[in-house]
């Protein structure tokens, strides 16, 4: 594509029943993006060269970014009328984001994102060591947008780009604030386990459903090798949509890790246990029963059991 500041070549070649022919006269009107018209005329007036028979020319300095058009009007030997047109870029300046703290900290891998008047992006990319973008956008005005994930930034940042025909570099500072870095312990797990027993005092190898509860939210929280067992030590939690452990036949015992000071729920569909109560989070406890758990009413009381008095194996009807 053309540029501001090229000179182009506009040609035509004119025929009559097919073979090429001088017209009578001929006229060219150029128009500029801006409107401005450019007429030329021949026989010859400057703007239009003959070449050859039939076939004509003009050079044209280009001033404008933008749609230039032209037509070509033969009259006579021809009556031909060319159209035609073509773009023009203007000339790209070269641009520096300098992304720095107030104390002049460079702040690297900082997203930036320029967008034009119209809100469309145009340029683009990541902060170098120096805390540097540079791109080369055409004149105007623009909003630049920052993103990192450790450091806050305004909204957005006015520009504008001058016009210096792509010959000086323009700086343009960003300054941001680096968000302090927070050393946030992991979490501390806790081993909750349970026996499931029937009316008899029997081992039952049932299902035993637990969730974690957040604002009304039920996430399971389970080890990822529990392996269905119900039986599973481990120190990593992994979040899923739905676990299930299987109380052991042999023993009715079950367990899985859970997070200290958070709130679960556990079920046991087949008999009818539902329980919504919060591990404690006592330095001291690493193992807590079930059958020790009573319902919290903050975090949404218990479901399926009216009274948290008595012993744990009258709560959960046969879970203990």
């Amino acid at each position: 594509m053309s540029k501001v500041g090229d000179t182009v070549t506009i040609r035509a070649t004119f025929r009559a029943d097919g073979a090429l022919v001088d017209p009578t006269t001929l006229a060219l009107v150029i128009t500029a993006p801006n409107g401005a018209v450019t007429p030329g005329s021949w026989p010859p007036d400057g703007v239009i060269v003959r070449d050859d028979l039939g076939t004509f020319r003009t050079t044209l300095l280009l001033t404008q970014a933008g749609t230039w058009d032209y037509v070509w009007t033969a009259s006579g030997t021809s009556t031909e009328v060319i159209h035609g047109a073509f773009a023009v870029d203007a000339i790209r300046e070269n641009v520096s984001i300098d992304v720095h703290t107030g104390t002049l900290v460079p702040i690297t891998d900082a997203l930036v994102r320029v967008f034009n008047a119209s809100g469309v992006p145009v340029a683009g990319g990541l902060t170098d060591a120096a805390g540097v973008y540079a791109g080369r956008v055409v004149p105007g005005s623009y909003s630049v947008v920052l993103m990192h994930p450790m450091a806050s930034f305004p909204i957005s940042t006015p520009i504008v780009v001058a016009d210096t025909g792509g010959v000086t570099p323009q700086v343009f500072n960003v300054v941001g604030v680096l968000l302090p870095i927070v050393d946030v312990a992991p979490p501390r797990l806790v081993r909750l386990f349970g026996y499931v027993a029937d009316s008899g005092g029997a081992p039952v190898g049932v299902r035993v459903v637990v969730e974690s509860v957040d604002g009304g939210n039920r996430r399971p929280f389970v080890t990822p090798d529990s392996g269905g067992t119900g039986v599973a030590p481990s120190t990593t939690m992994v979040r899923v949509e739905k676990r299930e452990l299987v109380a052991s036949t042999a023993t009715g015992y079950w367990e899985c890790d859970v997070i200290a000071g958070a709130s679960y729920r556990v079920r046991v569909p087949d008999v009818g246990f539902d329980l919504i109560a919060r591990i404690p989070n006592v330095t001291q406890v690493t193992t807590v029963n079930v059958r020790d758990l009573r319902p919290d009413p903050g975090d949404g009381g218990s479901i399926g059991v009216t009274s948290d008095t008595g012993t744990a194996h009258e709560l959960s009807r046969g879970i203990g």
